[in-house]
């Protein structure tokens, strides 16, 4: 079983992981709820940002959100490892 800090590390990072990976990931975060949440507002922050700068740039650049999206995890990765 996954602990909450390699879940979040994870979660984090959006990158590919195996399949045993996910599946371990989807039973902690059926049991976890601090988990959950914490994807889900992860979640909730990248599809904000890319409607903000769809509105502001009326087409949203790939490069510029994953730049935006970086600094973001990146801050929301010191304050978990705090």
């Amino acid at each position: 079983m996954l602990k909450c800090k390699e879940v979040v590390k994870v979660v984090s990072a959006d990158q590919r992981i195996s399949l045993m990976q996910k599946i371990e990931i989807k039973l902690h975060l059926i049991m976890c709820r601090h988990c959950r949440r914490y994807q889900q507002q992860l979640n909730l922050l990248k599809n904000g940002f890319v409607r903000l700068l769809k509105l502001k740039y009326n087409s949203a650049d790939p490069q510029k959100i994953d730049q935006i999206e970086k600094k973001v995890l990146d801050k929301v990765n010191k304050r978990s490892n705090q």
